[in-house]
């Protein structure tokens, strides 16, 4: 059977900017993020064009997939989850105070990405620095997720993969 890319994201939020930042800082910021979503474009397509070389799964064979793999993962890990309706299982770990941001907020985060075998794919905390990206331009698992938490907040979220990275094949087990 495929594997396919489940996350498993600890983030911190601090803070949620819903406008009154520096023009000039704006447009540094929008130049990265051009850069990094032309270098996730060329990601995805690749990942795509090995997707589609792959056998297919139908969408709802792949959520009960992913739905049985989170829940041994939240098994095994003994976390008291709560879930979304689109299948995000994630932990507030810290209430943060103040306003959710929304999906046209910017925020900056601090975050490690991992599969369900642990192994990480992505950390900010890696890079030492926090993460500041539109909310409206990245995975829809995060989309979804960040605004469960408020500014100074941390917490958990396990995203399926119809909402992480999609039917990118996985070499290694991330369904123990």
């Amino acid at each position: 059977m495929k594997k396919f890319f489940i996350a498993v994201l600890s983030v911190a939020l601090f803070a949620a900017c819903n406008g009154g930042t520096d023009p000039k800082a704006v447009d540094a910021q929008k130049a990265d993020e051009a850069a990094k979503a032309q270098a996730a474009a060329q990601a995805a397509a690749a990942a795509a064009a090995q997707a589609a070389a792959a056998p297919q799964v139908s969408p709802e064979e792949q959520m009960a997939t992913d739905k049985g793999l989170i829940d041994q993962y939240v098994a095994q890990k003994g976390l008291k989850c709560k879930n979304t309706s689109s299948g995000i299982y994630y932990v507030i770990e810290k209430e943060g105070k103040g306003t959710s941001p929304t999906e046209n907020s910017t925020v900056k985060v601090h975050y490690s990405g991992t599969l369900l075998d642990g192994t990480e794919f992505d950390s900010s905390y890696s890079r030492n620095k926090p993460a500041e990206f539109p909310l409206n331009g990245v995975i829809k698992g995060w989309q979804e997720a960040i605004p469960l938490l408020k500014p100074g907040g941390k917490g958990k979220f396990i995203i399926p993969s119809s909402l992480a990275y999609g039917p990118r094949a996985m070499k290694c087990q991330n369904s123990r």
